[in-house]
């Protein structure tokens, strides 16, 4: 069963965040996760965007 489109957004970010924070090397933990949502018409066409952030925090 597919995903819908909103949450197939979501995970497409969270993907990237976590690609990015390259927690599989090291001890690192993703915090203060946040998701922004951005929606845009033009041309009888929707547009939507997801922006996420988090910080990476690292245990020694």
């Amino acid at each position: 069963m597919g995903e819908t489109g909103k949450s197939s957004l979501y995970n497409a970010a969270r993907q990237e965040v976590y690609l990015n924070a390259d927690l599989s090397i090291k001890s690192r933990a993703l915090i203060n996760e946040t998701f922004e949502t951005k929606t845009s018409f033009f041309l009888m066409i929707w547009k939507k965007q997801i922006i996420t952030s988090a910080h990476v925090i690292e245990f020694k």
